[in-house]
């Protein structure tokens, strides 16, 4: 999904641009990265939702702000790995709130944000001696982005492997004098289920010659 909309301040409401600013992401990756939706029908495209009624949209879900990035190959903007947050939570089958959304009935794709230097990301890849986190969510990733740190964002702890394999995404980045340092959500410290991803992308990654880091998030 190709994204033509240039990225510009102007796009993005007041107080979505502080949220991000306040979680230490670069004026100039908010800028190139983030947008405020307001058209129901524009959420509906950017995550594939609702596409076979012509009455219902995703009125519940505005406003709110959508991050996309790049293709880390050819550099153009992309909405594989859109992830989009809307001011008001909708609430899920039980009853908790949903926070984020992604595109629907799409496979997850990691976000590679784009940080205004041509070709960065084929950089990254061809040079192993760059660092790499590996992250949940836009604004972690553009933190790290912010502060010159090759950073990634995943939907999610699970969506780094499938079917018993690294996401092909990272095993492209992987190999010898490769360090990840993988840095997910703090309930990574109680949830068995998400430890267990965790060990099985390190043991994953370590068997491609890279080495592995943990990073606890408080």
């Amino acid at each position: 999904m190709i994204l033509s909309t240039p990225q510009t301040v102007d796009t993005i409401a007041s107080h979505h641009w502080e949220e991000w600013q306040l979680s230490g992401v670069s004026a100039k990756i908010i800028q190139r990265n983030v947008r405020t939706l307001y058209d129901s029908r524009e959420v509906d495209k950017v995550l594939n939702l609702n596409t076979k009624s012509r009455q219902k949209h995703s009125d519940h879900l505005v406003p709110c702000w959508m991050v996309s990035g790049v293709d880390p190959l050819t550099g153009e903007n992309t909405l594989e790995g859109v992830q989009v947050k809307p001011d008001i939570s909708p609430l899920g089958k039980d009853g908790k709130a949903i926070k984020y959304k992604g595109a629907k009935n799409y496979p997850a794709f990691p976000m590679f944000l784009d940080i205004g230097v041509e070709d960065y990301w084929q950089q990254v890849l061809a040079d192993k001696s760059i660092p790499i986190i590996i992250t949940e969510g836009g604004k972690k990733a553009g933190a790290g982005l912010s502060i010159n740190l090759a950073t990634i964002s995943f939907p999610g702890v699970s969506t780094c492997r499938k079917l018993g394999r690294l996401n092909s995404w990272i095993e492209a980045f992987a190999g010898f004098g490769r360090t990840f340092y993988i840095c997910f959500d703090a309930d990574i410290l109680h949830k068995r289920r998400v430890q267990q991803s965790l060990i099985n992308i390190a043991r994953d990654l370590a068997a491609t010659g890279s080495k592995v880091m943990v990073i606890k998030l408080p």
